[in-house]
């Protein structure tokens, strides 16, 4: 449709003299080809490619094909055949004319640039299972070998190349890529259904099944199933309500023994069992629901699938499985529903909720894995949590909404003894009689059904603030969990009956404290205590725990004032924007703010969400928001990448019966003793596990909850994911210096030591100094060039404090312009006629007597330049190219470093090196930023930064001082150090088992997407460098 000559479209006038060559059409437009016909021919290797083909009846002249040169590669020769390679192709689609596309669209024909792939668009290494030498884990999978096969034809062309290629060499090669990327993309392509199911034999029910098992649900297992969870809180915590059309379609594996054989037959006679399976290993499937027209007598030893009936254990879990609470044993119990039913206490171990939220059941058929689920997974074994220690689950909502309610209010005779009737009949017995009237408070009325040692949990009963722990004090936990099942049924009848509702009046401040708000500085003390007090006297209170900050803040920016949205500092925006919004505010406020910043140009927000916002202030809201949103993504891995590369690497360590931490693939020992690190392991606990799961748990809740709090965890832990051998941040050019302790007995003798050091190190410019710069014409300065000379006014007093002076910022202004006239180029030239001297005292004003100290500058005048260049030239010179470069000069300090900053480290900070001298009330230190450019391509910013410190080492503490980077305390102090380090940033015993896994056995390398192990050691050097820190 298209000359390869013109690039035009042809009229495809087809030739008519031959039949076979129907296919060889002309253009209008040049004669002087012949017809051309495009084939696609197969070779014998299997290789696809695009051949041009002119009739054989023509005869061809030497270089016939030479009008595809300008397209690719030269052919010679007079061939009747010429192949077409797919970077030709690409060329000819880019130089097509636009009138030439259209006309190619109006036939139904669209270029695009994807018909020819110069790109392979390759997973990350993530997605792909690593191989580990010495277990048995993983292999590699057969896309990693044929993508490996590709990069191995690409290195060997490349390697074997020697200039342009050939023609014959071209298509060589192009065939092999070919082949190659073809097998590749075949294999690991788009995603393909199951190619050995077939659904056109299948009625049409069977085949709505099959596609929805095989496209929708594949990777559930065939005794499992998903459903749309709803809260019921009169059903127990370790019970599951499922539905009984699920539960009739599931069965249990239940072999025939003699104490088990009446039970199993009388379900076998009410239609209980769903298949049967004698003796001789046949099995009989029979009608669920029916009874048995001819009855099956069944004998010991025969199995017997039975449906899932009330109190059988299964598993629930809520994906994504984040840590090992995630997944609970429950008793089931079937209902008539459509959803799956929990109890709300449970949701939150599952991280669940009734928004439509759904959960898998996995229902284990034999005999040892309901053993295993009742023993391991049960709701009572797994009341504290394995990573923290803490009580995973808690009243709340509902249930102290109804305890609130109840605490607040006195109870006449009749209605106590109805309470106390339905506690009996929920299963809590009365222990003594009910004494006084003609009221009783709840506290008394508990003290009838609990006995009198459980004051406690009587307590915090009555303060509505009853949790897991109170029950605990006095209770085991199968007892606290019988405990809790009583207690929730009576506290929603108590709701049901009391009844509970907010109105807007709950929402409305008054007036006078919306004027109070409008009107007052920015005090946010006295801003927030009017709110805080309407909101303990509205309904509201029983709604909102009042000793939790974060709550009470939320409820105040619904119905109080947002506060504040912008902060110049710590934050991912930049300080411009703030400005920006800054200027913003004033332009609008105009000048009645009389002088006085108003509260919205600090990123103050007086208004509420329930009484809304201004366009500026929604601003300043949305930018607050969509901070916390790109906050949760920046730099921080896929959690559920994440959490599946370290289950590769820790699934199969575990805690051993002699005190050791082993991997059990392997035999090799991770850790010598476990018996000090935490009391919570014992032998047999996939504590490998643990470590991975607690990692990925706080990156979830970063990316769920991006706040200045959960980051700081998370970041700590990055430092050791993403450990590299090349500073790439600002971060790993960073050290910290402590200071020696001194007995003299003064004050403020760690002030001025550290002053001390700042002043040494921080490098301090002219232009730091510098008040103005200025050009003048000096007509008595016949040796400048048109008699201009620069002037630099610095700041006299500020010199004098510095004791910094005027000789000495000269020197080092002509070393800086001596160096610069050693480099090549014209800059060389230029800086040879500079002349800088400061014997000039000037003044800042006509009318001002106040000397500043000046520098001058000026370009020596020379016969060839005295008619080449003129003024305006030589102005443009001294402005833009010789005054940044004495700006720009250190006139104290040293060059390599880039800034200096005071901090003060508390003793339980964790972001820094161990420091186990320092006091508990804290210390000052230094933080010091190397120049990358400093530290060269080795990136020694220790040796760097200790070398710039030799005026002051006596001031410094070197035993306790070290980089940031842990890269930089390994090469500087060895792997002893490191490892300190890297414990340091990992409170609890899983992660420190995640250390000890996966980095310390290879060296500390990283990359700039997340950790990786570069090579494995043996089993005997494991145990050698594990045990230099056990």
């Amino acid at each position: 449709m298209i000359c390869f000559g013109c690039l035009q479209f042809k009229n495809c006038k087809k030739q008519k003299n031959a039949e076979k060559e129907s296919n060889f059409t002309s253009c209008s437009y040049c004669q002087d080809l012949p017809p051309i016909h495009v084939a696609k021919v197969k070779k014998s290797n299997g290789a696809l490619t695009l051949e041009l083909r002119v009739p054989s009846r023509k005869e061809l002249e030497e270089g016939f094909w030479s009008f595809l040169d300008q397209f690719g590669f030269h052919t010679k020769g007079s061939s009747h055949c010429r192949r077409l390679f797919a970077e030709e192709v690409q060329k000819i689609m880019e130089k097509i004319s636009e009138k030439t596309r259209r006309q190619i669209a109006a036939k139904g024909y669209i270029l695009q640039d994807g018909f020819v792939m110069s790109n392979l668009p390759v997973p990350p290494n993530c997605l792909r299972a690593y191989v580990l030498h010495e277990t048995l884990m993983c292999s590699p999978d057969a896309s990693t070998n044929l993508l490996r096969k590709i990069v191995l034809n690409v290195h060997e062309i490349s390697n074997s190349r020697v200039g342009p290629p050939t023609y014959q060499e071209h298509e060589v090669e192009a065939d092999d890529l070919q082949l190659a990327i073809a097998d590749y993309i075949k294999h690991a392509g788009t995603a393909r259904g199951p190619q050995d199911i077939t659904f056109k034999s299948l009625p049409a029910t069977k085949q709505w099944q099959q596609k929805m098992k095989a496209l929708c649900i594949s990777k559930s297992s065939s005794f499992s199933c998903r459903g749309v969870i709803t809260g019921d809180p009169y059903i127990p915590m370790n019970v599951v309500g499922v539905p009984d059309e699920v539960a009739r379609r599931m069965s249990v594996q239940e072999r025939v023994t003699d104490y088990n054989i009446a039970q199993l037959q009388g379900m076998m006679d009410r239609g209980l069992c769903l298949t049967h399976e004698d003796a001789n290993s046949i099995t009989h499937s029979l009608d669920v629901g029916k009874a048995n027209k001819k009855r099956t007598i069944l004998k010991v030893g025969e199995t017997v699938n039975r449906r899932i009936l009330d109190g059988d254990a299964v598993f629930v879990n809520r994906p994504p499985s984040t840590d090992k609470h995630s997944v609970q044993a429950m008793y089931v119990r079937v209902h008539t529903g459509h959803t799956i039913k929990i109890n709300p206490l449970i949701c939150g171990p599952l991280g669940a909720d009734f928004d439509g939220d759904c959960v898998h059941i996995f229902f284990p058929r034999s005999v040892s894995a309901r053993a295993e689920a009742i023993e391991l997974f049960t709701v009572e074994k797994q009341l504290v949590s394995s990573h923290n220690a803490k009580l995973n689950f808690q009243l709340k909502n509902d249930c102290l909404l109804a305890l609130k309610k109840m605490s607040a209010r006195k109870y006449s005779r009749r209605e106590a003894n109805e309470l106390i009737n339905a506690m009996f009949t929920a299963g809590l017995i009365p222990k003594k009689r009910l004494s006084g009237g003609p009221e009783w408070s709840f506290a008394q009325i508990l003290e009838t059904v609990l006995p009198q040692e459980n004051k406690i949990l009587i307590r915090d009963l009555v303060a509505g603030t009853i949790t897991i722990s109170s029950v605990l004090s006095t209770k085991n936990p199968r007892e606290a969990i019988e405990f809790l099942n009583l207690l929730q049924p009576l506290l929603m009848e108590s709701l049901f009956t009391d009844g509970f509702s907010v109105s807007l009046r709950d929402f409305n401040v008054q007036n006078p404290i919306a004027q109070t708000i409008q009107h007052e500085t920015l005090d946010l003390d006295k801003l927030r205590k009017p709110i805080v007090d309407f909101i303990t006297s509205s309904d509201m209170r029983f709604l909102v725990d009042q000793k939790r900050d974060s709550a009470m803040t939320k409820v105040v920016e619904q119905i109080g004032f947002l506060g504040h949205q912008l902060q110049h500092d710590g934050r991912l925006y930049s300080g411009s924007l703030v400005e920006d919004c800054l200027s913003k505010s004033l332009s609008k406020c105009g000048s009645s703010t009389n002088g006085c910043h108003p509260l919205e140009a600090h990123g103050f927000v007086r208004n509420s969400l329930c009484n809304g916002l201004n366009p500026y202030e929604d601003l300043l809201h949305s930018i607050s928001a969509r901070e916390k949103t790109i906050r949760a993504s920046k730099g921080l891995v896929e959690p559920s990448v994440l959490f599946k590369n370290m289950m590769a690497m820790l699934r199969d360590v575990v805690a051993c019966y002699d005190g050791t931490i082993r991997n059990s693939c392997g035999n090799s020992v991770v850790k010598f003793d476990s018996t000090n690190s935490s009391n919570s392991v014992t032998p047999g606990d996939p504590v490998g596990i643990l470590a991975a799961t607690a990692v990925t748990n706080a990156a979830y809740k970063a990316v769920l909850d991006p706040n200045q709090n959960n980051m700081a965890s998370w970041d700590s832990m990055k430092e050791v994911l993403l450990t590299r051998a090349s500073s790439r941040n600002e971060n790993d050019q960073k050290i910290i210096l402590y200071l020696n302790k001194c007995s003299c007995g003064d004050n403020f003798c760690m002030e001025r030591a550290s002053l001390t050091v700042q002043a040494c190190l921080k490098r301090t410019k002219v232009e730091d100094c510098a008040t103005e710069l200025s050009i003048h014409y000096q007509q008595q300065n016949i040796q400048a060039t048109h008699c201009l000379v620069g002037h630099i006014h610095l700041d006299k007093k500020q010199l004098d404090e510095m004791n910094i002076s005027m000789e000495g910022i000269l020197q080092k202004c002509q070393k800086e312009i001596y160096r610069w006239g050693k480099k090549k180029g014209q800059v060389n030239q230029l800086m040879k006629r500079v002349v800088i001297s400061s014997e000039c005292i000037c003044y800042q004003d006509a009318d001002d007597e106040e000397q500043v100290s000046c520098l001058q500058f000026f370009l020596t005048e020379s016969v060839t330049t005295r008619m080449s260049e003129s003024s305006a030239r030589v102005v443009q010179l001294m402005a833009n190219t010789i005054s940044p470069i004495l700006l720009d000069t250190v006139i104290k300090g040293d060059t390599r470093v880039q800034e200096v900053n005071i901090v003060w480290v508390e003793p339980q900070d964790t972001c820094w090196v161990q420091n186990s001298g320092t006091e508990q009330k804290g210390e000052l230190a230094l933080v010091v930023t190397m120049d990358k450019y400093s530290t060269g391509e080795s990136g020694d910013v220790w040796g760097t930064a200790m070398d710039a410190c030799i005026p002051v080492m006596d001031l410094i503490d070197t035993t306790r001082s070290l980089p940031y980077s842990i890269q930089q305390v390994q090469q500087g102090f060895g792997i002893s150090s490191a490892f300190g380090r890297v414990t340091q940033n990992y409170s609890c015993f899983a992660l420190l088992l995640f250390i000890l896994s996966t980095i310390l056995p290879a060296p500390f390398q990283g990359s700039w997407n997340g950790y990786k192990i570069s090579s494995r050691r043996t089993p005997d050097n494991c145990c050698k460098q594990h045990d230099l820190h056990s």
